[in-house]
């Protein structure tokens, strides 16, 4: 801001946005030494207390539309937001908030001819001047500011003006011995003080009056209040209209008591509208700071009418009577309004009626009423919570009272027989009136079957006797009563039916061979259970079931091929109740049935080898005489199930050591699934001990003779052919070692593990 200036001079700049202090090393603030005017566009400079913010030198120097805030001068000389030098400055329209200087909080002047106009003060402080401090400066005009919570202070200037002015809560401090002018400024005096004299030296100043037009006003009416500030003359004791325009943003705070206004917030001169509400006395009061006037108003109830509206004759026990309450010029009002009721034989009946906006209408109950009698209404309005008691013209009124005729109406909720049930209604014909009381006698076929009382105008949900189907008459006689008289006119046809029914179930998927059933409900259209009702059911056949408790049957479905049935179920009705038919879908899937096939160890050694597994159906129940077939190692073996569910296998030709997967599997039929069942089968290796010349196990030998033979050893020795007879001598010694040698075993002779397992006879 401070180059913008440097640059600005002799021109008019303008304030963009906001500023704040920042760190710049002096506290003196922005110094102007030539011509400018500075337009702020209502920004604010903000010195956070760390600064002054102008100090002009010199050049004429206008500043307008600025809030100067926390504008801060510890030096004696002073001036928090201001320090001003120059001769034939301007400040106008500008606002200043919490500066702070020992002299002069907001602006110290020390030159002439200064004007400061339409600015505004609010809470800046010092020792001397919380607003300005007019030091030597002369000739300076203060004119049409507000000063709220500081003061202006000098002992050395003179021929100053300080005119319409506002003074809140702060003071003028001077020399008065000096050429000073301070008339026609508001030092917060209202019409109830305007002779204190806010100042030793003050001759004319203002104060806050009000007007009211008119004084008295009547209730929902309304008056015109007006604030405005006046002068008065302390020397010649005159009090003047005056020019409340230099205060033209000034905010008053308006309130009221006993009524309503049209705002909230009004300037001086601005007409309130002010509506009462109740009789009294209504306060309209204006405030601004710590200052406050009220002014009263005399607030008188409204003149009343009242019209009652009834015709000569009313066919009705109960009549109504039209009660219209207006104000002298015809708007509607509410409030409560006192009948006096009287007919031909003597009786009177006091009451009141809360009417509100608009005709309201009383209804004259039957209780009070004797037929055929001349009934006179007196009325009077009492007034309501906010007019209070006002009295008004008594008016009257007067009707004929008879009885009303009755319409009755039957409507059938249920033609079943046992459950066969009415709603019957009676109202009062070409009338909204409810018939409360009265007996119904009810025929059928003309035969009486049965009587009752209504209540409110209606019998419901009456259950009459009629338990066989066919075509009635049913009738209807109202006995009448002491408004209504009676009716026997209504007659109406019916037909009653039988009872309808329901069969009901699920479908069903279920397994064969397991305990399920199929459940079969028969009820009526009421939900209740029929017991030992017959029902025919095709399922795999036609059958007759009687049903027990809670309507039920249940049909064993464990042994049916599996495969999708349709149950057909029928019930053929009877006297009471209606036929009903209907099918469910019932599906039966093959059972699974399981095999015990555990891990089985087998002997090198062992020449047959048996392996059993059991077949068990659904149940856990053995499946007798069934065949079974077993895989392992390429071959297929086939058994058949004992009287145990077990199946043996031999296996002849698993000659070598290993760990073997076997499938066991049921080929299934039209009960079961078909299963697969796998099971491991190991042949340990043998236990091998060395073979030599002499040994005794001859079957070893012969094997060992046998195997050599067919590699090629133990054919021949000297032209001879070799036996395999079991015996180990030299020439079958002989061909081991051969074998030995050619397949790089260790010549010995004997037979040991390596030389078996290479002749591959373990």
């Amino acid at each position: 801001m401070e180059n913008k200036i440097n640059a600005g001079y002799g021109s008019t700049i303008t304030l963009e946005n906001d500023y704040e202090y920042e760190e710049s090393g002096y506290s003196s603030g922005i110094e102007i030494t030539q011509d400018i005017t500075i337009d702020g566009k209502g920004h604010t400079i903000d010195a956070k207390g760390q600064t002054r913010i102008f100090d002009v030198e010199a050049g004429k120097v206008t500043l307008k539309n600025i809030t100067f805030k926390n504008g801060m001068q510890n030096f004696f000389f002073g001036g928090g937001a201001i320090l001003w030098k120059s001769l034939d400055g301007i400040i106008t329209n500008c606002t200043f908030i919490n500066n702070y200087a020992p002299s002069g909080g907001a602006i110290r002047l020390e030159a002439w001819d200064n004007t400061i106009s339409d600015c505004t003060f609010i809470r800046n402080t010092a020792n001397q001047g919380g607003a300005i401090n007019l030091n030597t400066t002369n000739y300076a005009s203060i004119s049409n500011c507000v000063f709220v919570n500081n003061d202006i202070y000098s002992v050395q200037g003179d021929g100053c003006k300080i005119n319409n002015n506002i003074f809140m809560s702060c003071s003028i401090g001077f020399d008065f011995t000096r050429n000073y002018n301070i008339d026609n400024n508001w030092f917060g005096n209202n019409a109830s003080n305007y002779t204190y004299k806010p100042n030793e030296f003050c001759n004319n100043w203002l104060f806050l009056n009000a007007t009211t037009d008119p004084n008295t006003v009547s209730v929902s009416n309304t008056a015109d209040i007006i604030f405005k500030l006046y002068a008065y003359n302390s020397t010649s004791g005159n009090i003047s209209k005056y020019d409340n325009a230099p205060f033209k943003n000034l905010n008053l705070t308006i309130t009221a008591t006993n009524g309503n206004i049209d705002k909230n917030i009004a300037k001086l001169g601005e007409t309130i509208k002010y509506t009462a509400s109740s009789v009294g006395t209504g306060n309209v009061s204006a405030k601004v700071e710590n200052v406050e006037y009220t002014i009263g108003l005399d607030i008188i109830p409204i003149e009343t009418k009242l019209i009652l509206n009834s015709t000569d004759t009313i066919i009705d026990s109960i009549s109504t009577v039209g009660i219209n309450v207006t104000d002298i010029n015809n708007n509607p009002l509410s409030g409560v309004v006192k009948l006096t009721i009287k007919d031909n034989k003597g009786n009177e009946y006091n009451t009141t009626v809360t009417v509100k906006t608009g005709i309201t209408t009383y209804i004259y109950p039957a209780d009070k009423t004797n037929i055929s009698k001349i009934v006179n209404i007196t009325g009077f309005y009492l007034g309501n919570d906010t007019l209070g008691y006002v009295d008004s013209p008594v008016a009257e009124t007067k009707f004929r009272v008879d009885k009303l005729n009755a319409t009755v109406n039957l409507v059938v909720n249920n033609y079943t027989i046992r459950n066969f049930s009415v709603n019957i209604t009676v109202t009062g014909k070409n009338t909204d009136r409810i018939v409360e009381n009265g007996s119904l006698i009810i025929y059928a076929n003309r035969e009486k079957i049965d009587e009752i009382n209504i209540t409110d105008g209606k019998a419901e949900n009456i259950l009459l006797n009629i338990t066989k189907i066919g075509n009635y008459e049913l009738s209807v006689a109202y006995s009448g009563n002491n408004v209504f008289n009676e009716n026997n006119t209504f007659s109406k046809n019916v037909t009653a039916i039988k009872i309808s029914t329901i069969i009901s179930a699920n479908n069903i998927i279920t397994t064969y061979n397991t305990d399920k059933y199929l459940e079969i409900t028969l009820l009526d259209s009421e939900k209740n259970p029929l017991n030992n009702a017959t029902l025919s059911v095709d399922l795999n056949g036609a059958k007759k079931y009687t049903t027990y408790k809670n309507g039920q049957i249940k049909i064993a479905l464990g042994s049916l091929v599996p495969k999708t049935y349709t149950a057909k179920v029928s019930f053929a009705g009877n006297d009471i109740y209606s036929p009903y038919s209907t099918s469910f879908k019932v599906v039966v899937e093959k059972a699974t049935p399981t095999i015990t096939a555990k891990t089985k160890i087998f002997k090198f050694e062992d020449k047959t080898k048996k392996y059993t597994i059991t077949l068990k159906n659904n149940k856990g129940i053995v499946m007798k005489n069934t065949k079974v077939t077993l895989t392992i190692n390429g071959k297929t073996y086939t058994a058949t199930t004992n009287t145990n569910g077990v199946a043996t296998f031999k296996f002849n030709k698993l000659n070598k050591k290993g760990t073997y997967t076997a499938s066991i599997t049921y080929s299934g039929d039209k009960y079961y699934n078909k299963l697969i069942k796998k099971a491991k089968i190991k042949i340990k290796a043998p236990a091998w001990k060395t073979v030599a010349k002499g040994s005794k196990n001859k079957a070893i030998v012969k094997k060992i003779q046998k195997t050599l033979k067919n590699n090629g050893y133990y054919l021949k020795y000297n032209g001879r052919y070799l036996k395999i007879d079991g015996i180990f001598q030299k020439y079958t010694q002989i061909a081991v070692k051969h074998f030995q040698k050619a397949n790089k075993l260790k010549t010995t002779g004997k037979v040991d593990y390596k030389t078996a397992k290479k002749l591959k006879i373990i």
